[in-house]
């Protein structure tokens, strides 16, 4: 929506997100991933390595595509937009790449699974 997002390093294991608007989605992931990089949360997210001091660059793993069997029926009460372009493959499981929205202030980094219908 608010952000142009390239493959990044000699072995394209990273992406580099440039946020143009000030939605500070970049900003929002990066506070999500280092809440939960130490939990059981952070198997759901793609991991963010770094970012700049004014937010506008991140710097995440990068994930594949995934085959349609590889999305559940059921993901985390606070993931949220579950277009199917938001996830992708990192080791072996499906991880959210795109969580600069999510409810995460309404529900905590909470273990409660939903039912989802993915876009």
């Amino acid at each position: 929506m608010s952000r142009e997002v390239w493959t990044f390093g000699l072995d394209d294991k990273y992406v580099i997100k440039f946020e143009q608007q000030g939605f500070f989605q970049n900003v929002k992931e990066w506070e999500l991933w280092k809440d939960a990089e130490h939990g059981p949360a952070a198997k759901w997210l793609a991991p963010c390595d770094r970012i700049s001091e004014n937010g506008r660059i991140l710097i995440m793993k990068r994930t594949v595509t995934a085959s349609h069997r590889q999305y559940p029926s059921k993901m985390p009460a606070f993931l949220t937009d579950f277009k199917k372009e938001n996830y992708g493959m990192l080791n072996g499981r499906l991880v959210c790449h795109d969580y600069g929205l999510s409810l995460v202030s309404n529900s905590g980094l909470t273990s409660r699974m939903k039912s989802v219908t993915w876009l």
